[in-house]
């Protein structure tokens, strides 16, 4: 029978002698290349020796090079495929690190390999779905309204984000890409643990910033932990010592130098994955959950952008979390008091950040409300409970700030949220009815209204004399209660639902207006330079949220705004400050989210503006009329245009990849 690499087999061509335009690196991970030497691609990589051209001349050599390459790696392929289709047939199950051939783990990696290739690539097109939570649903309900604004010719968008490829390390790294894994916890220690003294300095960092944020590692326990570690390093399980290199991440990234845009401490981050490749992360075992936990908080508290494969990795922690009963209160009769108490902060958030990135990413949640009954954590503080406590105290006042309160006060929108995710992302055949709206819409205030005295929100000019914890647990839950009422309500707009468009409105404007300032006093300097972190993926997907609830509002109403109580001035001077925000950040090279939300404020601003002066608009039904989009030319061009189009917008199938 011929083999899958005979049969592949291509002639050989001699190619023609030409200069090569991109540098060897650049050519081989297939990325732009702006020609300089070193190029700004690997200087990004940090890798800038690497950056070299070959000269024009006879490639018949590199083309037989790479011939053998390829069929090496097909055959390859060919040892892997016959391996898993004995095991299938056998039906046998083993670990995912012994199903690799032998000739595969013993082969010297080459420096294909090294950069974070596979051993095989098919083209096959990759597949994204985005519910109607996430903010691009919101260009499509845009699109309903008449031919969608189209960028103006000539302008390209730049795709290729700054930094080293997220393949290349910390996820990557969990799925098998980036460099070759360490075999053991001490290598990584060896490699990658900086001294006893910085170590300390970075741990204390976290501690007195951020442990208020990740509740489920008390500090006396942790500390004891510690200790040990340091007394032998070795004897330490690794899932234990991957909760310590993300913790000198997060600190990391507190202390990097003012205007440093890269990611400090990433080896932290990838020391990290490693020990969780090490401690067997897809089992149930001690420390596990807490470990992918905390690695995927460092993640999303220090990145713009949510990885798309973080939702594969929550789905383990929440799959993990299930199978080890942190879901259920009558799984923990047996235990002490105090691992009941932590595993009901584990358990809380683990729901806590299913239903944020789940809703984020406009997928359904992986947990279930009804299914669990495990209480609500607590209001403790880490030193009014130990590992010895024979029962826990009573607990302290809701109104009292405590290291836990950021993760219960949250816990009551649980119930809610839940709800509103399963109601928008549900499949329906018909609109949600009137009834049904208002009922979750009630809900959510009755939490909103009952919250405790000092979490209730208010101007984050009046908070100047607040802790900063105290201010971000108010804003993190005033921000969740804005979401969800642009979710709830967002579908019934273009409908010219009354009430809809009026709650779409105030929340879009109340993301926007605290959003854009908490970024100023976020900077070195302001009011909350301590908390960077909040400024991170979460927040920022909700401003693009309310930035693009805000356009479709006003798109919908833009000759009407006086019926709907909207002001219109107020709104673009709104839209002004997150576009200036959202300049910001794509300055520092972060464009692959806000590119489309800011061509739609460019949008809106321009036509709205030419309304208020009077100027000709055409209209589609009484409603503002945008040109037609081409999805191909979406992804290329940048800034949209207000032009005329007598193309039928129901019938427009080029935003059909926002479905």
């Amino acid at each position: 029978m011929p083999t899958l690499s005979g049969a592949m087999r291509p002639a050989v061509k001699v190619g023609k002698s030409r200069e090569r335009l991109a540098c060897s690196a650049c050519r081989d991970r297939k990325l732009k290349c702006d020609r300089n030497t070193p190029c700004g691609s690997c200087v990004r990589r940090r890798d800038a020796a690497s950056c070299s051209y070959e000269p024009p001349g006879d490639n018949s050599g590199h083309s037989r090079q790479h011939q053998a390459h390829a069929e090496t790696r097909l055959e390859r392929l060919e040892q892997l495929v016959e391996l898993l289709a004995g095991q299938r047939t056998n039906n046998t199950s083993t670990a995912a690190t012994e199903i690799t051939p032998p000739g595969m783990v013993a082969e010297e990696p080459s420096a294909e390999a090294n950069t974070g290739s596979t051993a095989l690539t098919l083209d096959v097109p990759q597949l994204s779905y985005s519910g109607t939570t996430h903010w691009l649903a919101v260009l499509e309900d845009i699109q309903t309204l008449g031919p969608t604004p189209q960028s103006s010719a000539g302008e390209v968008i730049d795709t290729e984000t700054a930094g080293v490829s997220p393949t290349e390390t910390g996820l990557g790294v969990m799925f098998g890409a980036g460099a070759l894994h360490s075999r053991s916890v001490g290598e990584v220690l060896n490699r990658h643990l900086p001294s006893r003294r910085d170590t300390d300095r970075l741990v204390s960092t976290f501690f007195r910033t951020r442990s208020y944020i990740i509740p489920f590692i008390h500090s006396s326990q942790f500390l004891r932990h510690y200790h040990d570690f340091w007394t032998n390093p070795g004897e330490m399980s690794p899932l234990w010592v991957s909760i310590l290199f993300s913790i000198l991440y997060i600190a990391a990234n507190i202390t990097k130098p003012e205007g440093e845009t890269e990611r400090a401490g990433r080896k932290f981050s990838d020391a990290a994955a490693q020990c969780l490749i090490l401690g067997e992360y897809f089992r149930p075992k001690a420390f596990v959950v807490e470990a992918l936990l905390l690695y995927i908080q460092s993640l999303y508290i220090t990145s713009l952008e949510l990885p798309p494969e973080l939702g594969s990795i929550l789905g383990l922690v929440i799959h993990l979390a299930t199978i080890s009963g942190y879901h259920r209160e009558s799984m923990t009769a047996n235990c002490s008091p105090f691992t009941k108490e932590m595993r009901r902060r584990t358990w809380s958030v683990c729901v806590q950040l299913d239903l944020l990135v789940s809703f984020h990413m406009g997928l359904p949640c992986k947990t279930r409300f009804s299914a669990a009954d495990t209480h609500i954590p607590s209001n403790l503080l880490d030193f009014d409970f130990d590992e010895d406590s024979i029962r826990l105290p009573v607990p302290r006042p809701d109104n009292e700030l405590t290291g836990v309160s950021f993760c219960s006060i949250k816990h009551r929108f649980v119930p809610v949220f839940e709800k509103i995710l399963h109601h928008v992302l549900t499949a329906r055949t018909h609109r949600a009815t009137d009834t049904e709206v208002d009922s979750l819409d009630g809900e959510l205030k009755d939490v909103y209204r009952n919250l405790p005295e000092i979490f209730r929100p208010q101007p984050i000019a009046n908070s100047v004399v607040d802790p900063p914890s105290l201010v971000t647990t108010r804003l993190c839950i005033s921000f969740m209660y804005y979401k969800c009422i642009c979710a709830l309500h967002r579908p019934h707009v273009t409908s010219l639902r009354l009430n809809s468009i009026q709650e779409c409105y105030t929340a879009s404007v109340a993301l926007i207006r605290d959003i854009t300032y908490l970024y100023a006093e976020c900077r070195p300097g302001g009011q909350f330079d301590t908390e960077e972190w909040f400024m991170k993926s979460i927040t920022w997907c909700d401003l693009l949220l309310g930035a693009t609830t805000l356009c479709l509002v006003l798109c919908t109403t833009s000759q009407k705004a006086g019926e709907y109580r909207i002001d219109e001035p107020g709104a673009l001077a709104l839209l002004e400050e997150a576009r200036g925000v959202i300049n910001a950040e794509q300055a520092k090279g972060n464009k692959k989210d806000s590119t489309r939300v800011l061509s739609l404020v460019n949008a809106t601003i321009s036509h709205i503006g030419r309304q208020d002066n009077n100027e000709t608009t055409s209209l589609v039904a009484g409603l503002p009329t945008f040109p037609s989009i081409n999805v191909e030319q979406a992804s290329q061009q940048e800034d949209w245009c207000w032009t005329r189009s007598e193309t039928n917008a129901h019938n427009d199938t080029s935003w059909a990849y926002l479905e």
